[in-house]
């Protein structure tokens, strides 16, 4: 809201942004009126056929109404003078009016002028747009699986698409989905009816599909199209799509060990898709680790026996206490670890296994200033490897503080 200053003495102009005051003495220093929109009323934005409501105040500094007519004028965006209500007489100080809009009125911005009649000096302006009606949007929200996951041998699996359309207002659209699935450059497209709002369709995922699928991800692209104005919203969403139903790493391992020290690995087995695996299904898994040493790259199980683990009852991760012996034992080799996970196949009596990537160790020394004692929290501890001779810290888990050069090596 911007404002005049006025030429009469003795008097100030408030409005909402700014006051200003001209030649004030003695006590006409506290007289002082406020001239423009008050309250709610100050909807910015109006649509042709629409009522502006316009209230307006004079007010003295102690907030005390001011009973004088107040003049309002409204133009256009272009200038012109649409209305002009005279010698409005307030209301306790407040005077209202309401100016409909036309039914194809100007867009753009419209200017109110307030202003005391006796005093048109003493002024205030206001403004508000004009827009033009847009039917309402709408939004398309789509549910998909998180991932679909195929087990060995299973051959399909369902791909599931559930499409919900409302107007911004919450009202149901009328109209039709069309949801189309992409594999690479091959597409598959259904078109349904929506009921009151909604639609679910189903695709059948083959392992075919799965293996074809660009870094298998499907691509669900989903439009509804509204009955009456034929107007389009899309969506679209990714499916992961996993060959094995389960991942299993090794975690928090930076690839060194320290001879005659023990230490902790630790494995994560998780869902394809890295999330918690169900309760039901954690008792039929099974998890090992085992051990090469780097002459032939083949298991000793006398210096390194293979590890059978558990799975824990909640959590994703296992701990697991690992004995390394002394560098005269391994006679200066290192080694290698790989982990195992084997689960029910859906097909035979056989299980079914997937592993991790082959983790290759490296020495650091002896020094026992290179390692840190570390807790971890949420996992299962087990101690399954039998203790070497040779004193051991035992309870403690080493980790090294920082990876260490080549060269850093062969100085230990």
């Amino acid at each position: 809201m911007t404002d005049k200053r006025c030429t009469k003495k003795d008097k100030q102009v408030m409005t909402d942004k700014k006051v200003y005051k001209e030649g004030q003495t003695g006590n006409d220093r506290q007289k002082e009126y406020k001239v423009g929109q008050t309250g709610n009323d100050r909807q910015k934005v109006y649509k042709e056929g629409q009522k502006v409501h316009i209230r307006g105040a004079v007010i003295s500094s102690v907030t005390k109404p001011l009973d004088s007519n107040l003049d309002i004028i409204i133009k256009d965006p272009k200038g012109n003078k649409l209305a002009h209500y005279k010698g409005v007489t307030p209301n306790l100080g407040v005077v209202s009016t309401d100016f409909k809009l036309v039914n194809d009125p100007a867009y753009g911005e419209w200017t109110i002028f307030i202003m005391a009649t006796n005093t048109p000096e003493i002024t205030a302006t206001e403004t508000f747009k004009v827009e033009k009606y847009v039917l309402p949007k709408f939004s398309v929200d789509v549910t998909v699986p998180s991932f679909i996951k195929l087990y060995p041998g299973q051959n399909a699996g369902i791909l599931t698409v559930d499409i919900l359309a409302k107007y911004t207002y919450g009202k149901s659209v009328n109209g039709k989905a069309i949801v189309q699935v992409t594999s690479n450059s091959q597409h598959e497209l259904l078109e349904k009816t929506l009921v009151n709002g909604q639609s679910s369709f189903s695709f059948t995922v083959t392992r075919e599909h799965v293996s074809r699928w660009l870094n298998y991800q499907a691509s669900v692209l989903v439009r509804v199209v509204e009955d009456v104005t034929a107007k389009v919203e899309s969506a679209e969403k990714s499916v992961p799509m996993f060959m094995m139903p389960y991942k299993i790493t090794f975690i928090n391992d930076d690839g060194s060990f320290i001879y005659g020290m023990p230490r902790n690995i630790f494995v994560k087995v998780t869902d394809a898709a890295g999330g918690s695996i169900p309760s039901a299904e954690r008792s039929a898994l099974g998890v090992s680790v085992t051990f090469a040493l780097s002459k032939n790259w083949v298991p000793n199980a006398d210096l390194l026996p293979p590890l059978t683990l558990t799975m824990p009852d909640t959590g994703d991760v296992i701990s697991a206490h690992v004995d390394i012996p002394t560098r005269l034992e391994m006679d200066n080799q290192t080694f290698s670890m790989m982990a195992e996970l084997s689960y029910p196949s859906t097909t035979s009596q056989k299980n079914e296994k997937v592993t991790t990537e082959t983790e290759y160790k490296y020495p650091i020394g002896t020094k026992t200033n290179h390692g840190i004692s570390v807790g971890v929290v949420g996992v299962t501890n087990q101690k399954s490897s039998p203790t070497h001779l040779g004193e051991r810290l035992s309870e403690q888990l080493y980790f090294p503080q920082a990876v260490l050069s080549r060269q850093e090596i062969n100085d230990n």
